[in-house]
């Protein structure tokens, strides 16, 4: 029963207008936005200014997500020194369930609530989970990726490095 609803998933992603007024697009700045982690810390996208961040959209409910998380912190360890940070972005109202899965995860990467889906749908206008936005030092969108990803690869750990 989870194939179905995952390729739906993929399908609303994969369909969904990349054209819209309201679509980030490859190349233009990432919207700024301020959101509370887990904690209730406020944070703030602008904060990051002068680092590669991969911002990564995710919900509890979405076993993709779920599944990529690990891979997603192995990557914050490898690369948090060399000015790369990941910053997860739970798109849900239950900061209980996200902090569970931040705790079951062991995760030390910044996790924010986007509990009215406000970024992810009226900053980002993004459809579908896991979503991910590769974004340089200079705050430019260089990627998007949908889907699970293998962010601990070796071959993405280097396209992250070559990023400028």
């Amino acid at each position: 029963m989870k194939r179905p609803i995952i390729a739906a998933m993929l399908f609303v992603a994969l369909a969904a207008p990349t054209t819209s007024a309201f679509a980030v697009k490859i190349g233009s700045p990432a919207p700024d936005f301020t959101l509370k982690d887990v904690a209730g810390k406020t944070v703030a996208l602008s904060s990051f200014k002068g680092k590669t961040v991969i911002l990564n959209f995710w919900s509890t409910s979405c076993p993709p997500c779920l599944a990529e998380l690990p891979s997603l912190e192995n990557l914050h360890r490898e690369l948090s020194k060399s000015g790369v940070v990941v910053i997860g972005v739970a798109v849900e109202r239950d900061v209980a369930a996200v902090s569970e899965v931040v705790a079951r995860k062991k995760l030390s990467f910044p996790v924010l609530i986007d509990p009215d889906k406000g970024v992810y749908f009226d900053s980002y206008a993004l459809f579908g989970l896991p979503i991910t936005l590769i974004i340089n030092r200079d705050g430019t969108i260089v990627e998007r990726v949908i889907g699970e990803a293998a962010w601990d690869s070796s071959a993405m750990k280097e396209k992250i490095r070559n990023l400028r």
